[in-house]
């Protein structure tokens, strides 16, 4: 109850995540710069995974007059399904829509009868403006203002007048769940397949004390694991070592995980990391691929050597958790040179090795370039590849089997030994699960890949068929 005695009104901020371990940074950030304007501002996150009914029974039982719905890849196809039952579940409420899904096709979602606004680009100052109008009750509602005028352009401040997104009472949400932590937006390189990669997203940063200051907070009060979703963490290195610096030194026992540009790793940046304790910090690092040519066509300088002795020098020491990043469906990559590929990252022993596929993604170059490179695609999230001129369907659906291969025997770190006994009786480690994917699926246990009992029978019809044909 606000101060005149009337109700104070309520605007919902949800999320639906792709895993439960999962949170959206974006919808504290939203809640932070909304603070003071009169209106309280609550936040539900839930799992794509989780029931319809239990789902929308969330939502409506907030009782909020506005409702935000953060739209991404892997929820589309969900929200698209609910929003009809939310609206006719709270027929009061008004949808606002946000997101990168609804940024780059804003009709799409307002076609749709039950959205009232659609925010496209970046969403703190709209959603501001949003829930502090007076008239928001009788404007803006989807079948009294035509389309055009329901779509906000997002017009935010400087990243970094942005204030610290959490609360005290937040931190008990992720006892079992990452925290997400930005300390810039954007990124300065130009990956052709990345949204991050247009004109318009420039890199900014938080000021570095800023940064330290909070860091000294996530220290002292969260649990488990914080993710910086910085885009190229180390994109200016100098800085990213007065981080992890600070980090070694402040005695955290959560893990920091960021995603790095390995061969921006020089020999300062990797003498300071083997001061690190183990288990503090966890790289995610892209390496999309070592062929030159498709390094070039992506906008990716051909970085491989420097990046090659960075990780290698990172997964020796031991002390920092590595995890290594392909993707298939780039141009230029042929089946060859994804499997030369392949073997050259697995020879460095990183910790998690993830063959992932393309996404066409809406608004990235290669969307725009998809005829040219003869690109078929799903033409709905995720937009993952089907085939491109240099490598037919088939062949990327032989990787899809090796990449959940890898995932169930390598990246669970079980099947260590059994892998490394079994790549010397192939042509490397890629020709090793490309030949145990074909058995897999000639045993027909291509769903039971996590079946321990599936696992133990397959390894050791193919162990017996190596000893045959050694």
């Amino acid at each position: 109850m606000s101060e005149n005695g009337r109700a104070t009104p309520v605007a919902l901020l949800a999320g639906l995540n792709a895993r439960y371990t999962h949170s959206n940074p974006a919808l504290y950030s939203l809640r932070a710069h909304c603070r003071g304007g009169g209106t309280r501002v609550d936040i539900l996150e839930m799992s794509v995974n989780a029931s319809p009914e239990d789902i929308i029974a969330g939502i409506v039982s907030s009782r909020a007059g506005i409702i935000g719905l953060s739209v991404y890849i892997w929820n589309a196809r969900c929200l698209r399904a609910l929003i009809p039952r939310i609206k006719a579940a709270a027929p009061g409420c008004r949808l606002v829509l946000g997101g990168p899904e609804v940024t780059h096709s804003p009709g799409d979602w307002l076609s749709m009868n039950e959205v009232d606004i659609v925010v496209a680009g970046p969403g703190e100052e709209a959603f501001r403006k949003i829930i502090t109008r007076e008239d928001f009750p009788k404007g803006l509602l989807a079948g009294d203002v035509p389309a055009r005028e329901r779509l906000i352009v997002g017009d935010n401040p400087r990243f970094a007048d942005l204030p610290f997104p959490y609360e005290d009472a937040d931190f008990t949400r992720f006892e079992n769940r990452y925290l997400y932590y930005e300390s810039s937006r954007g990124c300065p390189y130009r990956c052709s397949y990345c949204l991050s990669s247009r004109e318009d997203a420039r890199l900014e940063e938080r000021a570095l004390a800023d940064v330290l200051r909070e860091l000294d907070t996530l220290v002292a009060r969260a649990p488990g694991t914080v993710k910086f979703v910085d885009r190229t963490f180390n994109a200016r290195p100098e800085r990213a070592r007065r981080i992890w610096r600070h980090l070694i030194e402040s005695g955290a026992r959560q893990r920091f995980h960021f995603e790095v540009r390995p061969a921006l790793l020089g020999e300062e940046d990797l003498d300071l990391l083997e001061t690190a304790p183990a288990g503090l910090f966890q790289f995610e690092m892209g390496m999309q691929s070592t062929n030159d040519e498709t390094l070039r066509a992506v906008g990716r300088s051909s970085d491989w050597p420097a990046a090659r002795k960075a990780v290698a020098r990172l997964a020796t020491n031991g002390a920092i958790r590595t995890h290594l990043d392909l993707i298939a469906g780039l141009p230029y990559d042929t089946l060859d040179t994804i499997a030369r590929s392949f073997d050259q990252a697995y020879a460095l022993g990183p910790a998690h090795l993830q063959l992932g596929f393309l996404k066409v993604l809406p608004g990235t170059e290669m969307r725009e370039r998809a005829a040219e490179y003869a690109l078929s695609y799903n033409p709905d999230p995720p937009y993952e590849v089907h085939e491109n001129r240099w490598i037919s369907a088939g062949d990327l659906a032989s990787l899809r089997d090796i990449a959940a291969l890898v995932d169930s025997l390598y990246n669970t770190g079980r099947f260590r030994a059994w892998l490394d006994a079994h790549e010397a009786l192939h042509e490397g480690a890629f020709a090793m699960f490309r030949a145990l994917a074909r058995h897999w699926r000639a045993l027909g246990l291509q769903a039971r890949r996590k079946d321990p009992d599936a696992i133990a029978e397959a390894l050791a019809a193919f162990a017996a068929g190596d000893r045959a044909h050694p």
